[in-house]
């Protein structure tokens, strides 16, 4: 029996003993299933051990997961940001304008299905088409990080898109999008960063706390309970990039930025020129190149 009245279609996932695991809307089962066939189809799962048996019993092992990591955190704000979603008009926005075509720690259940590569921390998701563990290999091209609201983990994926901006020599660019925890960015462990190397790293801007917020949660264990209101800034957006990613940003759209806040009206932008020099400053004065991370 499903375990409470739904309104909307959905699909429940059972165990081996009959009992419900956790409930699926029906478009995200449809991603996820097109996601395993393709897997299957390109001879991922040949490589895969153990070898996957069904997409059923892959279901049941990614609710796992997600179960499993949430509750490595005490603290609630990390648990629920495994469900704070960004809506798909802002994923959207940055694929159109900000040429962005994967996603950084993302998971199966949540990942934008219109980004072609998305990276997950678990191994077992390359059943479902991800790549694992974004911090193997340095982050290249345009990708967006909407990573869990760890302290850690935010700071690490924030120093490891500064790397390798540093390192690259392609035109790269990561748009890192944070929770603002207070208004005054001076003790925020990641925008600190930012500041040692602001010829690499530009605040974009802000979603205020009063303005639409996160996606419907797609996935959730036996009660579909909403989240809790949140008492941050929903975003700050931050671009961390090469000198050649400033470039092809500029060469596809000069006004790139503008038309994100078009299609973003909900966040304030701080918009500017960004110029094409290494050492155009976005902070304002600070280090330059050659520093060590």
């Amino acid at each position: 029996m499903l375990p409470e009245v739904y309104n909307d279609t959905v699909a429940c996932i059972y165990n081996v003993d009959g009992k419900c695991k956790g409930m699926l809307t029906s478009k995200r089962l449809h991603i996820l299933q097109k996601a395993f066939d393709q897997a299957k189809s390109s001879g991922l799962h040949g490589h895969i051990k153990p070898s996957p048996i069904s997409f059923a019993s892959e279901l049941v092992g990614l609710i796992a997961r997600k179960d499993i990591s949430a509750s490595k955190h005490v603290s609630k704000k990390i648990k629920d940001s495994f469900s704070r979603i960004l809506p798909s008009h802002i994923t959207a926005a940055f694929q159109k304008w900000a040429l962005v075509t994967k996603g950084k720690m993302a998971s199966p259940l949540d990942h934008d299905p219109k980004f072609p590569h998305y990276w997950s921390e678990h191994p077992r998701d390359k059943v479902l088409g991800a790549n694992t563990n974004a911090f193997s290999s340095q982050f290249s091209e345009f990708s967006i990080c909407h990573p869990i609201y760890h302290e850690n983990t935010m700071l690490l994926a924030t120093r490891h898109a500064i790397y390798s901006a540093a390192v690259s020599t392609e035109g790269t660019a990561t748009f890192m999008l944070l929770p603002s925890w207070n208004k005054d960015m001076t003790t925020n462990p990641c925008a600190l960063l930012c500041r040692k190397y602001p010829h690499m790293c530009k605040f974009l801007g802000t979603i205020p706390l009063n303005q639409p917020q996160y996606a419907k949660v797609p996935f959730w264990n036996n009660i579909q309970i909403p989240l809790s209101k949140h008492s941050w800034e929903l975003q700050q957006v931050i671009a961390i990039w090469s000198t050649k990613g400033r470039v092809c940003l500029n060469a596809h759209n000069k006004d790139w930025q503008k038309e994100l806040a078009k299609e973003i009206p909900e966040a304030k932008w701080e918009i500017q020129n960004i110029h094409s020099h290494p050492y155009q400053t976005a902070f304002g004065s600070g280090q330059h190149a050659g520093q060590q991370i």
